[in-house]
């Protein structure tokens, strides 16, 4: 992940001309994807460099304007034009994001949901004390359901259906005992 986030800091400085922050990122996703996997990254990893400094760019332009995102995302801010997004979805080609952005209304409410890891602990009694980061913070999501009360969840498997089902199955369990029921 980190590769790709120095593979798109280095396309960033190296674009030339003036972007929007989503003209921006339209304009290196695909030399974006070509490096990563060039250095044998995914395209789910290539994506995260992209999008991370993307983020970023974002936070900035909400700042200097000083609104929150989704005031931004509604003034278009951002810079979701037809043709930048064609340039990432074909077929968004001859959608009217103006008037799609606009026709917006803020959430009244949001979902958090915490991504659990491949290698993630599911709780806490199952990471070793050498092994914690001892930062203050929730380090399994036992312990997210119990300081946050987090409700969704997505848990990455392996591909084997053994070890996955153990893992999905222990997850419930995590959620259940801190909980008392299972919310997926």
């Amino acid at each position: 992940m980190r590769r790709s986030q120095r593979i798109a800091r280095d396309l960033y400085l190296t674009a030339d001309g003036l972007h929007t922050s989503f003209g921006l990122h339209a304009q290196l996703d695909r030399a974006q994807h070509e490096a990563a996997a060039a250095d044998g990254l995914n395209g789910l990893v290539a994506g995260f460099g992209n999008g991370t400094l993307g983020g970023a760019i974002v936070d900035a332009v909400c700042r200097l304007h000083g609104v929150s995102f989704f005031e931004a995302v509604a003034a278009n801010l951002i810079g979701l034009t037809s043709d930048a997004a064609a340039a990432v979805a074909p077929d968004t080609a001859d959608f009217d994001f103006p008037a799609f952005l606009t026709s917006l209304s803020p959430a009244t409410r949001i979902v958090c949901r915490h991504t659990v890891g491949l290698t993630d602990h599911l709780t806490e009694a199952g990471i070793a004390e050498d092994a914690r980061v001892g930062e203050g913070l929730p380090e399994s999501p036992e312990a997210n359901v119990a300081a946050y009360g987090l409700r969704s969840f997505k848990l990455k498997v392996g591909g084997d259906t053994a070890s996955d089902i153990d893992r999905l199955t222990g997850m419930a369990a995590a959620d259940q005992a801190e909980r008392g029921a299972f919310a997926a």
